[in-house]
């Protein structure tokens, strides 16, 4: 069915539940829907959405539909505020529901993070002379002195109050480094590309040449931990990043502003996850990564659940959701 004739036969429909999910005040002789048949009518909305996703229909009636069956879905649910219904909505299906709908970017998110990574790490692994090639040589020597098994902070317990200060830090510096990845894909993705080539190509690089020079030992027990948030919270902001750029190079029909504003609303649980993911993983940044008295065995246990935890509460395929 073309999308026009499929708009015009729900387009009443639609108007109905519009009205009622707004609480806006009826006109005398406005046909109106009975608050009593919103479920059924909310349950024919989410059929209605399947199958705008399965043709193919334009990302703005499927970004009104989901907005429209978000906005039932409250209505439904008033009896919790709603505030707190949002965040749970949110927690629950919201973020998944958007990787699931933006899985393309995601995907060239991850490949271009990950590839760079590996590239960066096979390069310096084989030939540990390429690394002052890639980044600076005094660079390297201050990472090299942070991770040193001999360094005197890798010998004691960090108080309590350094580990506060640190959270914090680690809060500000990696969001702001997610919200700069994702605002540079206003530059049709390139800022977003950039980012995520750099840093998984530094990454991967740092990641060599620590092993090769014997801080490996106290490097990948501390990295280990975080990585899992970390990482898939950049990745989710570069592909924030790419789904804004997409609405400059291909808007469609609508204009460069109005292809820009719905990227916007579409990219904005990606870039909300991302900041979560990172805000998690400066926790464990701070009071567990540097914790000196666990077992690396125990960290890369952790992390291995860590990891496993983090996609599969992404992907959720045990989970049905409204798309």
């Amino acid at each position: 069915m073309r999308q026009a004739l499929f708009e015009e036969e729900r387009q009443p429909r639609w108007q109905l539940l519009e009205a009622l999910a707004s609480d806006r005040p009826s006109k005398p002789g406005e046909s109106t829907l009975d608050p009593a048949d919103l479920p059924e009518a909310y349950r024919q909305l989410c059929q209605d959405l399947s199958l705008a996703k399965a043709r193919s229909y334009s990302p703005e009636l499927q970004q009104r539909l989901e907005d429209l069956a978000f906005a039932c879905h409250q209505k439904l649910h008033r009896a919790r505020p709603l505030f707190l219904s949002e965040i749970l909505d949110f927690f629950n299906w919201g973020l998944a529901a958007a990787l699931r709908r933006e899985w393309r970017y995601v995907t060239a998110a991850g490949a271009l993070f990950y590839a760079p990574l590996l590239i960066g790490f096979a390069i310096c692994w084989f030939f540990p002379q390429a690394c002052p090639e890639l980044v600076p040589q005094s660079q390297l020597d201050q990472i090299r002195d942070m991770y040193d098994p001999a360094a005197p902070h890798f010998q004691k317990a960090r108080e309590a109050q350094s580990d506060l200060a640190m959270w914090g830090f680690y809060i500000w510096k990696n969001v702001s480094i997610d919200f700069r990845c994702f605002a540079l894909g206003a530059l049709c993705g390139l800022g977003s590309l950039f980012f995520l080539g750099f840093n998984g190509l530094f990454f991967g690089v740092i990641g060599a040449y620590l092993t090769s020079e014997g801080c490996g030992s106290t490097f990948w027990p501390f990295v280990c931990g975080h990585g899992a948030p970390e990482l898939t919270g950049l990745v989710l902001s570069g592909a924030a990043g790419f789904r804004l750029g997409s609405s400059l190079l291909a808007p469609g029909q609508l204009s460069r502003g109005q292809a820009f504003a719905a990227s916007a609303r579409a990219a904005t649980p990606l870039i909300l996850g991302a900041a979560l993911l990172t805000a998690f993983a400066a926790f464990i940044e701070a009071f567990w990564s540097p914790r000196v008295d666990i077992s690396p065995a125990i960290k890369y246990g952790v992390a291995a659940i860590l990891w496993v935890g983090v996609h599969l509460y992404l992907l959720q395929p045990w989970r049905r959701s409204l798309t």
